[in-house]
């Protein structure tokens, strides 16, 4: 089966070893991140959402009233955000 090429690429097909290999490597690197992540759930319904209302009920409302909460909101996060002069040049320090 390693001897059949791709029809796209022309390259051999790899083998059942290597594509294991990759998976097992794929596994191996999720494994190891998954403790810098926390677990998630997707939100539902009856979760608090924008402006007070849930989830279920900001999206009840019609495209524009959506699109109105979200840009009031948005525009309130951006006036109430810190400015800081930035001199040309400045690098972010790595973490």
């Amino acid at each position: 089966m390693a001897m059949v090429e791709h029809v796209a690429t022309g390259q051999p097909a790899d083998s059942a070893q290597e594509i294991r290999h990759r998976e097992d490597l794929v596994r191996w690197v999720r494994d190891r991140m998954a403790q810098y992540t926390t677990p998630a759930r997707p939100m539902q319904g009856k979760d608090a959402f924008l402006g007070g209302m849930t989830v279920e009920a900001y999206f009840s409302l019609p495209e524009a009233k959506r699109e109105r909460i979200w840009d009031e909101l948005y525009a309130t996060a951006i006036e109430s955000s810190q400015e800081h002069e930035v001199k040309p040049g400045a690098v972010v320090p790595a973490r």
